[in-house]
């Protein structure tokens, strides 16, 4: 068993332990999807490409890695959405394009 004395308590409450909150969260919070998947950063670590799905199709984001401000994106018309990418430097990504049926 650890003892302390009490200044040493408190030091470690303060330091461990004062990060932890109460804050309660519904059930929604934890069963919702991610807004954003697939996440890859760019070779040299200058960006960050992430999916979304914000009208239920594929988009590609390309994103500062520093600030998070959008710097690409590439979205498909009508039927098409991005499926499978990958960095091929930190300028140049290559995607598959896919078509939904239905």
């Amino acid at each position: 068993m650890c003892t302390y004395k009490n200044n040493e308590r408190n030091a470690y409450e303060k330091h461990y332990l004062g990060f932890a909150k109460t804050t309660q969260f519904s059930v929604e919070h934890f069963s919702k999807g991610s807004e954003y998947s697939n996440v890859k950063i760019s070779p040299k670590g200058t960006y960050l490409a992430v999916m979304t799905q914000p009208e239920g199709k594929n988009i590609l984001l390309i994103l500062d890695a520093k600030n998070f401000q959008l710097k690409h994106g590439v979205q498909f018309p009508s039927n098409a959405q991005v499926g499978n990418y990958h960095w091929v430097n930190d300028e140049r990504v290559v995607l598959e394009k896919q078509y939904l049926k239905g």
